[in-house]
């Protein structure tokens, strides 16, 4: 058990103990600058990098804040907020950088096993260490930990990978590639059921993976006699997606199956189902939404089951996206129901570049 250190400078002066050169210089420093920097760094490719980013770095400062000696007045270090449905995370704004001196290896070792212990599966422990090595690699290029102190975790000082320019981002799969998805899932079983329903959140929804694990019984509303989806995305801005019957015919059909009513206003609509095919308590993991995609793509043969050809579940939502254009959807609705702010990031999606606008010029008469 952890004996409580009461003030800052009691801290300071253990880390001065310990050998360590210069805290003053980390300490003048909020912890919380070293996380936007990392999030400036390295988590600005897209909405559920940022997304992963964030649950990933705060757990693990929450995890340390309650298991290492440190100052009272900084704890907790990291904890989860409560606005509406959503419990986004913030880190204490008193925390100083310098705490970041007593983490090692073994700390991070530590926290693994617990996740593990929780039940997380090891491509999801993998991508938590990822995003946490990349926090400490910038705290690390920032002069936040020490030189020793990162050759012992085997840190390098983060550098940005350059960015190469693609004519398009991204996959979007042929109609004919949607129904192959869409078919090769055991509907038979509880988890087939439940990895349909999956699919079909960002086949006809266009939803991000963490979207999905989020969503409860409660985000499906009626309305005027159509059922939606309200949906709480980046930035806190919610959306309302109309169903497709497709996409109401599984959700049910899990719903159904794993007992799940439409006022449940406590448990996730997805759950995870153990190895007997039961369902249970616990929501999933947007992990799990990515092992799905990528099981069925290889099952349906249209992408490999890994690697960086395999199918992502963002190319769901580019496959929404532009299969609402071709049937004559205008930018700004499918705008709205991809829930982004700006219609370029829309339009990258759909894959409108140049060549295309050019031709939609040619096209014009007066």
């Amino acid at each position: 058990m952890k004996t409580a250190i009461t003030t800052t400078q009691e801290f300071l002066s253990r880390i001065d103990d310990l050998s360590i050169v210069r805290p003053d210089v980390a300490a003048a420093r909020p912890l919380v600058d070293i996380f936007t920097a990392t999030m400036d760094a390295a988590a600005h490719r897209s909405d559920d990098t940022k997304d992963s980013y964030t649950r990933s770095i705060c757990s693990f400062l929450q995890w340390v804040g309650e298991t290492q000696e440190i100052p009272v007045e900084w704890t907790p270090l990291a904890y989860q907020t409560q606005e509406g449905r959503s419990r986004p995370w913030a880190i204490h704004p008193d925390a100083r950088a310098v705490v970041l001196r007593i983490i090692s290896a073994a700390t991070v070792d530590a926290w693994v096993r617990k996740l593990t212990q929780e039940g997380m599966g090891e491509n999801s422990c993998r991508t938590r260490v990822a995003a946490v090595n990349s926090f400490l690699a910038v705290a690390y290029r920032e002069n936040v930990i020490t030189e020793d102190q990162a050759r012992r975790m085997d840190v390098t000082p983060y550098k940005a990978k350059r960015r190469r320019h693609t004519t398009v981002a991204g996959r979007r799969l042929s109609p004919e590639e949607a129904r192959k998805l869409r078919q090769v899932t055991d509907t038979a079983s509880l988890k087939g059921k439940r990895d349909q329903a999956i699919l079909d959140c960002g086949l006809f929804a266009g939803l991000r993976r963490s979207e999905i694990a989020e969503l409860t019984p409660a985000d499906l509303v009626m309305d005027n006699g159509q059922w939606h989806l309200v949906v709480l995305g980046k930035g806190g801005k919610t959306r309302r997606i109309p169903i497709h019957p497709d996409l109401y015919a599984t959700l049910t059909d899990w719903m159904d199956a794993a007992g799940i009513d439409f006022h449940d206003q406590e448990r996730p609509l997805f759950v995870t189902v153990d190895k007997w095919g039961n369902a249970g308590p616990r929501a999933i993991d947007p992990g799990v939404v990515y092992r799905v995609t990528q099981e069925s793509a290889a099952a349906a043969r249209i992408a490999p089951a890994t690697g960086k050809h395999a199918l992502h579940p963002h190319d769901m939502r580019r496959t929404f996206a532009r299969n609402l254009y071709d049937n004559g959807a205008g930018l700004p609705d499918i705008q709205y129901l991809l829930g982004h702010s700006s219609p370029a990031t829309t339009a990258e999606y759909i894959g409108i570049d140049g060549a295309k606008s050019a031709g939609a010029i040619s096209r014009l008469s007066y």
